[in-house]
């Protein structure tokens, strides 16, 4: 199974914290975030919502912690397997949280895909889903979006910013079933920015096959 498809059904998460380059989202399960590197959305649209911004992110940081943070979790020396029945109150004290980066916005279904910051962040509580094969293939048809994780890599927690590069493309072209023109689209636009660092770029392109 590719990482376009999370290895839990169908996982939902509920925006915590919003800004224009990015957001933090809660799951609804431990442990259930979309992949690192994975294409998700906020909000959630209905058809009906046609007149509201659809804005398209990439998973850059995943995280399981305490909901109080000054209360650190303890040894059980239970398998996972019997966990919820051992300890049915681990679910009421930790919780997964993912932080995402923005990467465009389109405003209702099936509209212009805009590949820049969008002109509102998700609002509080609106829901995150991860996008299904066909919306991730519509969305990276242009390569802006790159550029925009590019430029973000003093603000992206936890992995570094090559990391969330390669698996971000990884993922975009397994999207597009590998299609090898796709790939070398990818690998220029990554030599423009990284035209300066050929060391760099030379690891980013072997990692993504190019």
């Amino acid at each position: 199974m590719t990482n376009i498809e999370s290895t839990c059904a169908q996982p939902t998460a509920e925006v915590l914290e919003s800004r224009t380059t990015g957001w933090v989202a809660q799951c609804r399960e431990l442990h259930c975030a979309p992949s690192f590197g994975t294409f998700v959305r906020a909000p959630n649209a209905l058809p009906e919502d046609a007149q509201r911004e659809v804005i398209y992110g990439v998973v850059a940081h995943i995280e399981t912690l305490p909901f109080e943070a000054n209360r650190r979790p303890l040894a059980l020396w239970t398998s996972e397997d019997d966990m919820d029945a051992r300890h049915p109150q681990i679910g009421k004290l930790l919780r997964t949280t993912f932080e995402v980066r923005c990467v465009g916005w389109t405003r209702g279904a099936n509209q212009h895909i805009h590949q820049s910051l969008p002109p509102q962040p998700p609002r509080l509580h609106s829901f995150v889903m991860p996008c299904a094969g066909e919306d991730v293939r519509r969305f990276t048809v242009k390569h802006d979006w790159i550029r925009l994780l590019f430029d973000s890599a003093g603000t992206i927690g936890g992995a570094s910013a090559d990391e969330l590069l390669v698996a971000a493309c990884n993922e975009a072209i397994r999207a597009h079933r590998g299609d090898i023109e796709y790939a070398i689209g990818i690998g220029k636009t990554l030599a423009l920015l990284l035209r300066a660092d050929y060391l760099r770029l030379r690891a980013i392109l072997g990692r993504i096959g190019i």
